[in-house]
């Protein structure tokens, strides 16, 4: 389903530049795969790249072959000026009313994360007027999981427009019933 997904993006956007994020899902294999070899330093490196290559051959997500861009977990990349977080890469704690404040409330930065599934935006203007704006983007994963039935997900997407000067458009879209919205 993820070479599906990921094949759609390709060809739709061939010319986009497009980045793969580690997040914490990709970090607990890290973990299971580092608990398995006993937590050997030496083996760090080894597993590290093991996982690695796996996300990049043709039997994983073939990123490389792709062209797609891997960023590892825990470091921000940037979109233009427009910083990019996994959710899990700050201190969170509980069910925010929006996460996109919570985002703002941790960085006083523009920012946008995924993580949280949840479609928000907010924005605050500074005392010097300075406009800041974060966003989170809902997610594309099953809504209901076994671990967490009942919760405020919703599915969605963005698209970040990024021009010569690396300034940014921020389209937070949320999707429901198969029909987007932003």
């Amino acid at each position: 389903m993820a070479n599906q997904f990921l094949d759609t993006v390709d060809s739709h956007f061939p010319k986009a530049r497009k980045i793969y994020k580690l997040g914490n899902h990709d970090e607990r294999l890290d973990h299971y795969l580092w608990m398995l070899a006993g937590q050997q330093p030496a083996m760090a490196d080894i597993i590290q790249s093991l996982f690695h290559r796996f996300l990049e051959s043709k039997h994983g997500l073939n990123l490389d072959a792709r062209g797609w861009e891997t960023v590892r977990d825990r470091q921000i990349v940037n979109l233009g000026r427009l910083p990019v977080l996994h959710g899990h890469e700050f201190p969170y704690t509980g069910d925010s009313v929006n996460p996109a404040r919570t985002l703002f409330l941790k960085t006083v930065s523009n920012a946008i994360m995924g993580d949280r599934h949840r479609t928000s935006e907010h924005v605050e203007r500074t005392l010097g007027d300075k406009v800041i704006s974060c966003w989170s983007i809902g997610c594309l994963c099953g809504l209901h999981p076994y671990w967490c039935p009942i919760n405020k997900w919703n599915h969605g997407f963005a698209i970040v427009e990024i021009d010569k000067v690396g300034s940014y458009q921020v389209t937070n879209v949320r999707v429901h019933n198969g029909k987007c919205f932003n």
